[in-house]
């Protein structure tokens, strides 16, 4: 049986029915009447207990709790929150043979995201090259290669302008959210652990890790193969190297002694272009139906499967706006290598 909770008025009008029924010779529901205060402060009271009990009942309920309470109930299956990771990898500045710049050292890109330098770099060949990290956690540090730096104070023999190095800057992931933890949580008592098979299960614990998949004697009997995803970065969900060495230095450690062997690599990135007609064709709705297009290929593509055109069609017909579409092509379902992974290509707009 449910309880309806009473809103603040219905506290208020019980109040002072209340206080009439037991003092009837005076007139709580009198604005300047001391007993009419006193039922609005009591009430106010009683709305606020009624709503912190609400807020109790979600904290004790799996699908609902949040925060540190989500937080609670996960560690008791061994899931805690992920926490943001800081971007990693090298920067490049033309320098003077010998030229040094130091650990510690500040840079930042254009839009003002600052990376240090952790390591001391000596010029060599016209250039100096050093290990940087993000100054702030979060998927927001990450970089590709080439992309420009500039030094915050000038170092001698060193030229102020670089870029970023060869491999990116990668591996920044933000926090888990609320919903992400959530899903993990429930994804222990959904099985997924034996369905998706454990190291697979076990690199869903790395920061930033979304999907992941696990492929027994790919690389020869006894061997185990795992491919995964970053959906959370925004340029590509397909991991770089040095995300790639990051899960697998986490899943190394915790294969067994004796097993032949544990590999760890990216999916290749295999797009999906499309040629699209929508009606009405609008700015609004053909943003509208590039999200739809986003969200169905993350939520349907694993390494190897095909992407199936009923299906995308049908991802599309449910975008805001779209009255009526034509998928002029792919004709036909898109086959995809055992080691490529569907990702969201180009689309060409043309006239319904």
């Amino acid at each position: 049986m449910t309880f309806p909770r009473p809103g603040l008025a219905d506290l208020i009008a019980q109040g002072v029915a209340d206080i009439d029924a037991h003092l009837p010779e005076s007139d709580p529901r009198l604005p300047v009447s001391n007993l009419n205060v006193m039922a609005m402060v009591v009430a106010g009271a009683a709305d606020g207990l009624h709503g912190h009990l609400a807020w109790l009942v979600d904290q004790v309920v799996w699908t609902e709790s949040r925060n540190e309470y989500l937080e609670r109930w996960a560690s008791l299956v061994g899931k805690h929150r992920k926490q943001a990771e800081t971007a990693i990898g090298t920067a490049v500045f033309p320098a003077a043979p010998g030229a040094v710049l130091a650990t510690g050292s500040r840079m930042q890109r254009g839009d003002g995201i600052e990376y240090e330098a952790t390591a001391d770099g000596v010029a060599v060949g016209g250039t100096v090259t050093v290990p940087v990290a993000a100054v702030l956690a979060g998927v927001a540090g990450n970089a590709p290669a080439g992309v420009k730096l500039q030094l915050v104070n000038a170092w001698a023999g060193i030229t102020s302008s670089g870029q970023v190095g060869e491999g990116g800057i990668a591996a920044g992931a933000d926090a888990e959210t609320n919903d992400q933890l959530r899903d993990r949580f429930l994804g222990y008592w959904r099985d997924n652990a034996e369905r998706d098979g454990p190291y697979a299960a076990l690199a869903m614990d790395v920061p930033g890790v979304t999907r992941a998949w696990e492929y027994s004697n790919e690389m020869g009997l006894g061997t185990v193969t795992v491919r995964f995803a970053m959906d959370g970065k925004p340029d590509t969900a397909i991991p770089t190297g040095i995300e790639v060495d990051e899960v697998d230095a986490w899943l190394q450690a915790k294969r067994p002694p004796g097993m032949p062997g544990l590999y760890v690599v990216a999916p290749i990135a295999d797009p999906v272009d499309l040629t699209l007609a929508i009606s009405p064709d609008t700015p609004a709705n053909r943003a509208a139906v590039e999200a739809e297009v986003k969200d169905f290929i993350r939520r349907e593509s694993e390494p190897g499967d095909p992407t199936i055109m009923s299906r995308l069609s049908e991802a599309i017909s449910s975008a805001s706006g779209e009255y009526k579409h034509r998928l002029v092509s792919p004709a036909a379902d898109v086959a995809h290598a055992y080691n490529a992974l569907a990702t969201p290509g180009a689309i060409t707009w043309v006239a319904y």
